[in-house]
């Protein structure tokens, strides 16, 4: 019965270990992957950029896109998807080959 009770705390402590070795993705909600282009709008030094972007994912409350710009964490951006327009916050940005994989919060006006 010790050598079950020996091989049950080595497990958790292995999967303790791998838990923070390896954690688990940590969203709110789903990704769900999507095609499309938009058009992001922002400020950079008072000047009024616009930049076509791909879409890749989105979840409920957020979009996954990418872009030929490099945005930096926080920038308010304002997405243009033909008529419609959404604002939102740039919480990462990562170069993929030669774009920005960026991950767009979608906030309220």
């Amino acid at each position: 019965m010790e050598l079950v009770r020996n091989q049950v705390v080595a497990l958790r402590l292995v999967l303790s270990l791998y838990e923070i070795l390896f954690p688990a993705e940590r969203r709110r909600y789903p990704r769900h992957p999507i095609a499309g282009r938009v058009q992001l709008a922002f400020e950079v030094e008072s000047r009024k950029l616009l930049v076509r972007a791909e879409l890749r994912d989105r979840s409920h409350c957020g979009l996954g896109i990418l872009a030929s710009y490099p945005f930096r964490v926080g920038d308010k951006v304002e997405v243009r998807d033909g008529h419609a327009m959404r604002h939102a916050i740039v919480r990462h940005c990562r170069r993929q080959n030669s774009a920005y994989l960026v991950g767009l919060e979608l906030v309220a006006a």
